[in-house]
C-alpha cells in the first residue's frame, strides 16, 4: 500500500525565503542568493552561468541526465522616465494585466537599497464617465515617492531601476498560501527541494541536475507514462492538460534543443496569475517535490527515450 503524502499547511523557510526574495526578471541577485544558501552544500557539483541560472548537479550511477528546471524571476515594474514633478513613469517587466498595478505599494530596487513607492492614477471622482469604464493606459499611472521635483527623485532612484510590488507570502486559510511570485518561485522550489532530497539517496541511477533558471517557466509520451505512475505509486492526485500547440513556457526550448529532449511539463495549480496575490495549496507544491523525487527514483540506468 502508498504511503500518503505529507501535507503542507505552513511556509517551509526555504520557500518563505524564495518568495520573499525581491527578484524582477532580470535582476534575479535576491533569488540567487537563495538558491545558493540552501542548494550548493547539496550538489556534488555547483555552477552559475552567463545568465544567473544556478545549475546543480548529483553525479548519479550512470543512468540517463535528468533535468528539474523553474524560473525565479519575477513580474515588475522598470523606471522609464520621470517628469518634472518627480512622478515616475514605468515600462512592465513581464505580463501584466493594466487593471492591477493602480493604488499599490512597491518596492524600487535602488543602488542605495529599496525604496517606497505608491502607484497613483487619477482620483475616480474626477474621471469622465467614459474614463471611468476603461481600463487605466500604462500611460495613465505613474509612481510617487514622496518628492517634490525631478530632480529630487533622480538624486533617489534612477531610470532603469526596476521594481516590485511588496505583497509578501501569507496563509489565506488551512494550507492555501497567497503571494506575489507564486509564479515560478513555487515550481523553481520543488525542482530544488526535489533535488536536495535526492541528494540524500544512496542509490540513484539517473543524473540529475536541477536549474533554477532566470528567464520564464518551466511534453512526450515516456516521460508521461513515467511520472503518471509515480504519481499514482505514491498517491498523489493529478490533472492532465492537453495542449493543441507548444506550451508558453521553458519546455519547449528544451524539448527542441538539439536533437530533441524528452521533456514533461509539471504544472502547480495557481490562482490570480501575474498579480501581486497568487493563490497556491503548500500541500500540492509538497506533494510536487515527492513527485519528482519519486519520479527520479524510477529512471532506469539504461532506459531510452527514443520514440
Amino acid at each position: 500500500m502508498s504511503k500518503k503524502p505529507a501535507k503542507l499547511t505552513s511556509y517551509p523557510e526555504f520557500l518563505k525565503e524564495l518568495l520573499e526574495a525581491k527578484s524582477p526578471t532580470g535582476h534575479e541577485f535576491a533569488a540567487q542568493k537563495v538558491i545558493d544558501d540552501h542548494v550548493e552544500k547539496s550538489a556534488d557539483k555547483y555552477s552559475k552561468d552567463a545568465l544567473g541560472n544556478r545549475i546543480a548537479e548529483l553525479k548519479g550511477d550512470g543512468g540517463p541526465t535528468l533535468m528539474f528546471a523553474g524560473h525565479i524571476d519575477e513580474i515588475g515594474l522598470i523606471i522609464s522616465h520621470v517628469d518634472d514633478k518627480g512622478y515616475l513613469y514605468f515600462e512592465f517587466l513581464g505580463g501584466h494585466d493594466q487593471i492591477i498595478p493602480s493604488g499599490r505599494r512597491l518596492h524600487i530596487l535602488t543602488r542605495n537599497g529599496p525604496v517606497l513607492g505608491i502607484t497613483g492614477k487619477r482620483a475616480v471622482h474626477l474621471l469622465s464617465p467614459e474614463d471611468r469604464k476603461r481600463v487605466p493606459e500604462r500611460h495613465d499611472m505613474w509612481i510617487d515617492i514622496g518628492v517634490n521635483n525631478r530632480a529630487d527623485a533622480l538624486a533617489i532612484v534612477r531610470i532603469g531601476d526596476p521594481a516590485i510590488y511588496t505583497d509578501g507570502p501569507e496563509i489565506l486559510r488551512g494550507s492555501i498560501g497567497v503571494a506575489r511570485a507564486f509564479d515560478d518561485k513555487a515550481g523553481a522550489y520543488v525542482c530544488m527541494e526535489a533535488f536536495r532530497r535526492l541528494s540524500k539517496e544512496k542509490k540513484l541511477a539517473a543524473r540529475v541536475v536541477s536549474v533554477a533558471t532566470t528567464q520564464e517557466e518551466i511534453g512526450t509520451p515516456i516521460v508521461y507514462d513515467l511520472m503518471v505512475e509515480a504519481a499514482e505509486s505514491i498517491g498523489i492526485p493529478y490533472q492532465i492538460g492537453a495542449e493543441s500547440r507548444p506550451t508558453g513556457t521553458d519546455a519547449r526550448a528544451i524539448q527542441m534543443a538539439n536533437g530533441g529532449v524528452a521533456c514533461g511539463l509539471l504544472s502547480i495549480p495557481l490562482r490570480y496569475m501575474h498579480t501581486p496575490g497568487e493563490v497556491v495549496d503548500l500541500a500540492v507544491v509538497e506533494q510536487s517535490v515527492q513527485l519528482l523525487v519519486e519520479f527520479a527514483r524510477r529512471v532506469k540506468k539504461k532506459q531510452s527515450y527514443a520514440w
